[in-house]
């Protein structure tokens, strides 16, 4: 049966816990140094503190309306309202792919800045959980935060965390991973490196799909979440990496949409495969592996083509 996106179990009266706009500044102040490759300790805090402290403060403000909005009307409803506000629309493709209920999870490439909010606002259900990096940001954010499972590098963080996306998925839950750990190239700017990061994609999706085998895979590809003027941006040129360039392009835009409330010049593309089975993946003789990365290739040249829509 379809689960209707209405107001989350627990009254939104009765949550308690609110964002502080001051502890989300000094959080967004810490990764602001970890995107320009600075280091949070250095003198440099001190000098660019009272500059970025003018930029944060506006995010803050915008965060903690994000994290009520979320008590209030849930996390599906909040992406699609805020996603309205930044993007002139998302392109999309295989929405009716996605389960309605029952276990379900989503391997999704990771090009930044709102790839997960975008998956969030087309699934309809109030059930998602997403595995992310232990960033402290998102922790200072009480109600969001209760959808997210939070991994770092740490061998014993990341048994535990599969260990919680396994529970999830037993309890009939949905679970949105992006499998390569890091920043993916955005397919529609550097597809040849896009697809070769599909080559990093973890084997956790093999050791989900084997121990819960009634879960649904949905692949989900990402692209054009940057609009192309802030790739173009002088600043870039200091960085030879194309995800170094990526991310600081990443970076920019967010900032000026969020802060400055400006919607990016073109339409972000979303496509999901098909649901797979336990079945149909691993009784194929070309492998688990091949079969994913497969279906990935197929998503990134559809949404590159003009058959997204």
């Amino acid at each position: 049966m379809a689960q209707s996106p209405e107001l989350p179990d627990q009254s939104w009266q009765k949550i308690g816990e609110f964002a502080q706009p001051e502890e989300v500044e000094g959080y967004l102040i810490i990764e602001m140094f970890k995107a320009l490759g600075l280091p949070v300790g250095s003198r440099w805090r001190c000098w660019l503190r009272p500059v970025l402290h003018l930029i944060v403060r506006g995010f803050a403000q915008k965060a903690t309306l994000f994290d009520e909005s979320v008590a209030q009307q849930g996390f599906q409803l909040t992406s699609q309202a805020w996603l309205s506000q930044w993007v002139p629309g998302i392109t999309i493709r295989g929405r009716d792919n996605l389960p309605l209920s029952g276990p379900l999870l989503i391997a999704a490439n990771h090009p930044g800045t709102y790839d997960g909010l975008a998956i969030a606002s087309n699934l309809n259900r109030l059930d998602l959980k997403i595995v992310a990096a232990g960033n402290p940001f998102f922790r200072s954010l009480p109600n969001v935060k209760r959808h997210f499972i939070y991994s770092t590098l740490d061998p014993t963080v990341r048994m535990t965390v599969i260990r919680k996306a396994l529970r999830h998925l037993q309890d009939g839950g949905a679970l949105l991973i992006f499998p390569s750990g890091k920043l993916d190239p955005d397919p529609f700017y550097f597809q040849p490196e896009a697809r070769s990061a599909l080559d990093r994609w973890s084997d956790s999706l093999e050791l989900i799909l084997k121990n819960i085998p009634e879960t649904r895979l949905v692949i989900a590809i990402n692209s054009q979440f940057i609009a192309p003027e802030f790739l173009r941006n002088p600043l870039l040129k200091l960085y030879k990496k194309h995800e170094d360039r990526q991310k600081i392009a990443a970076f920019i835009q967010v900032i000026q949409q969020v802060i400055f409330n400006r919607r990016i010049s073109c339409p972000s593309r979303l496509v999901f495969s098909e649901p797979a089975s336990y079945c149909g993946l691993f009784q194929s003789p070309e492998g688990f592996r091949f079969q994913v990365t497969t279906r990935a290739l197929s998503l990134m040249e559809a949404s590159a083509s003009s058959q997204v829509g």
